[in-house]
């Protein structure tokens, strides 16, 4: 009993001088709980209250900096073995001009700074090649894939929808919530304006190959 005693008086001392329940654990082995009730109705100064309070900013902020740290490390691990994956593949199908292609389209006209593979453009025989691009290269069926329409609130009575559905051959019911966006305009400019299709898939991995795919690409033909 004298020992817990003693332990207790400890504690509140050390709580006092801004130590964290973690940092007095590590002195005094005991429960949080335990503590918790030691420290209950124990009158601090308002430097002592400060002293705690920058002590668990510190930790918090410590804590923090490791977490971003182990997900750099994660992150650097994950890419180079994408892209070690990337590298065996593109070698596989270099000379394949399909394949070129894709890269190609998607450099011009992919997401890069997103967090999934993701194509969007307003012309239906270029979605339809890279549906068949993602179908072939990355073995992902097209009823799979997540289509997106964007387009214009003049239009949205249209059904652009269907025509979309119809276009890339897949059901309308794939579709997710049509965007529409502002326009200042009160009068149809365009009549064969269907808006853009977005196709997506994937996460980091698909986008991160494809990314490694275009600079493997820019190297093969520098």
């Amino acid at each position: 009993m004298r020992l817990r005693v003693q332990d207790k008086i400890e504690a509140i001392r050390l709580r006092k001088l801004g130590y964290t329940y973690s940092e007095i654990r590590k002195v005094i082995p005991v429960s949080k709980s335990l503590l918790s009730g030691w420290f209950r109705g124990v009158q601090m100064t308002e430097e002592e209250v400060f002293l705690l309070d920058t002590e668990i900013s510190k930790q918090v902020l410590i804590g923090r900096i490791n977490a971003s740290n182990t997900n750099h490390r994660r992150r650097l691990d994950r890419d180079k073995i994408v892209f070690e994956s990337a590298q065996k593949s593109f070698e596989l199908f270099k000379h394949d001009s399909f394949f070129i292609l894709g890269i190609s389209l998607y450099w011009a006209e992919g997401g890069k700074k997103v967090s999934c593979f993701q194509f969007i453009n307003s012309d239906p025989e270029m979605l339809r090649m890279m549906i068949r691009w993602i179908e072939k290269y990355f073995n992902y069926p097209k009823e799979c894939l997540k289509y997106h329409l964007f387009m214009h609130e003049l239009y949205a009575n249209e059904n652009c929808e269907n025509y979309w559905a119809q276009a890339v051959g897949v059901p309308r019911d794939l579709f997710q919530k049509t965007i529409y966006k502002p326009t200042a305009h009160t009068v149809k400019k365009n009549s064969e304006y269907k808006g853009c299709l977005r196709v997506s898939f994937g996460g980091v991995t698909e986008l991160r190959t494809v990314l490694a795919w275009q600079k493997l690409l820019i190297e093969y033909y520098r």
